[in-house]
């Protein structure tokens, strides 16, 4: 038996976190039932992005939308051309951790060269937003060296062989798509001995510690963390930091606490973010949450059919308003612009325009339970559950 909980997760990919903010992975375990269950958009897109990979690097039939094809073809020709004779090859390869080899992580692409005495591990990142480096990866660093200890029998891995650690990041806004950290076997060790060390304190929960910063970001708790929150309000004075209801004037405050508090004002206004956003989450859920509710926020009108719509505008707005900008005029600068047609606007457009107009529903958004707007109800088994057997 584990001295630890069962489902605490010390996961390569939010390790740069976990060796900042050591008591992060068991607060985590042990307010599980507090933290949001639904997988973000991204992370199934970037995880219908890898199985089309897949299916590119192994030469099975795959369909996508264009987009997301043209850059998992990008990521899979690079991982094709850089194989050479005599090298072997996994692809999606599932590997025990080194340090809790009860959990596995799964490798995008690896590439044995015993000729050379070269290994290398490429991580595929569909994400656009965030920029992801290479060097000092912690992430690439745990999996190489997994595979390391698995299959060091068979590869003989030792002390002269090189390894190079890459990220392949074909959306990055910043750069070159494919970013890359070349290591020694030994230089490799000596990293990944620190993440052991840090790893087995966590297991053992000795001496952990919360770290609010940084390694927040990405955090499932970052919501309910009570070390986050007590930073955030530790700027406030002290007799009115936990009273949010009644926050002290500007005028009642020291040169001193106006300073602190414009200093800590991106954190603050984070946090009180993050809040909402666990708040959003659950009741996405399906989860009630007192005080709060799911309203249909506010949405824009758009054309059921672009181009049957130009057709019909093309007589009455000039054409470079009709494309005055990257995308098709919407229907409310259509309906600006007809206040000066370049004739009279007649019975049939305006019938025409009615049936061209769509409003849809607007994305939920949070509210207080006060907000006049009825609840979204949410259920979380919908479209799961074959009604014809129930």
């Amino acid at each position: 038996m584990t001295p630890y909980p069962e489902n605490l997760r010390l996961r390569p990919s939010s390790a740069h976190s976990w060796m900042v903010c050591t008591a992060g992975p068991r607060f985590c375990a042990e307010h599980a039932a507090e933290l949001p269950e639904s997988e973000s958009v991204y992370a199934s897109e970037g995880s219908q992005a890898h199985e089309i990979a897949q299916k590119m690097l192994e030469g099975k039939e795959w369909s996508c939308p264009q987009d997301m094809a043209d850059h998992a073809r990008g990521y899979a020709d690079r991982c094709k051309a850089s194989i050479g004779i005599g090298d072997t090859t996994f692809v999606e390869a599932s590997v025990p951790l080194w340090y809790m080899p009860e959990r596995t992580g799964r490798i995008d692409f690896i590439r044995v060269s015993p000729t050379d005495e070269h290994l290398l591990i490429r991580d595929f990142k569909y994400g656009e937003g965030v920029v992801v480096e290479a060097e000092q990866n912690e992430q690439l660093a745990i999996y190489a060296w997994s595979f390391i200890v698995k299959h060091q029998p068979e590869f003989g891995f030792a002390p002269g062989w090189t390894i190079t650690l890459e990220i392949d990041q074909p959306r990055t806004r910043e750069g070159e798509p494919v970013k890359s950290w070349t290591t020694t076997f030994d230089e490799l060790g000596l990293f990944c001995a620190r993440i052991g060390a840090v790893a087995r304190k966590i297991l053992a929960d000795e001496d952990t510690e919360f770290a609010p910063g940084s390694a927040c970001r990405f955090c499932d708790a970052k919501g309910i963390c009570p070390a986050r929150g007590n930073q955030a309000l530790a700027v406030l004075p002290e007799d009115t930091a936990m009273q949010l209801g009644g926050l002290p004037p500007a005028t009642g405050l020291t040169d001193d606490q106006i300073r602190r508090i414009v200093e800590a004002k991106p954190q603050l206004i984070e946090w009180l973010d993050s809040i909402e956003a666990h708040v959003y989450t659950l009741l996405s859920d399906g989860r009630e949450v007192p005080g709060f509710k799911l309203v249909e926020g506010r949405s824009n009108r758009a054309w059921t059919d672009e181009a049957e719509a130009a057709t019909k505008l093309r007589a009455f707005i000039p054409k470079d308003k009709l494309w005055s900008q990257p995308k098709f005029i919407t229907p409310a600068q259509a309906e600006e612009a007809l206040k000066k047609p370049l004739k009279p606007v007649t019975a049939r457009l305006e019938k025409a325009l009615e049936r061209l107009i769509t409003k849809p529903e607007g994305k939920p958004v949070l509210a207080l339970e006060s907000d006049p707007r009825p609840a979204i109800v949410i259920n979380p088994l919908e479209g799961l559950v074959d009604e014809t057997y129930l």
